[in-house]
């Protein structure tokens, strides 16, 4: 990635620092997508066969109520998923603000890679290619917390 373009290792590391950051807040936007895109029922090809285990649930985990946590605990435990678990957990999630809690972690990812990338992007050949690929990356990640185009 960053090398053949001609940045130093120092700067290298802080362009693949970012990419990590920006990566991981698309995965968030893929998450929070996957549970509360068109049908807003929980259910996608990725998540409702794997029961995918993301951050949504793991901080609806962290702070929901006792009763919400046996009951997401027992919806995970199924061998096989309803269309009523998703709904289900996509509520409960709803409850404990998961939604906006991931999105808010997706926006603070990215602005964290804006600023890494702000601070080397006078050291690049070709700095309009860095902001094209955080621009692919970041497409959606505001909108996706607020139940916007993804």
């Amino acid at each position: 990635g960053a090398l053949p373009g001609g940045p130093d290792g120092d700067t290298a590391g802080i362009l693949r620092q970012g990419g990590e950051m920006l990566g991981i807040g698309r995965q968030l936007r893929q998450d929070i997508a996957g549970l509360w895109g068109p049908a807003g029922d929980g259910f996608s090809a990725s998540n409702a066969l794997n029961k995918k285990k993301s951050l949504p649930l793991i901080r609806a985990l962290q702070v929901a109520a006792p009763g919400a946590k046996r009951e997401l605990g027992a919806i995970y435990m199924k061998r096989v998923l309803e269309p009523e678990d998703g709904r289900r957990i996509v509520a409960i999630l709803d409850e404990t603000g998961a939604r906006e809690y991931a999105a808010g972690k997706a926006e603070e990812l990215a602005a964290a890679a804006s600023e890494l990338a702000a601070g080397v992007v006078g050291r690049l050949r070709h700095p309009e290619a860095l902001a094209a690929a955080a621009e692919l990356m970041l497409s959606g990640v505001r909108d996706a917390g607020q139940g916007g185009a993804v």
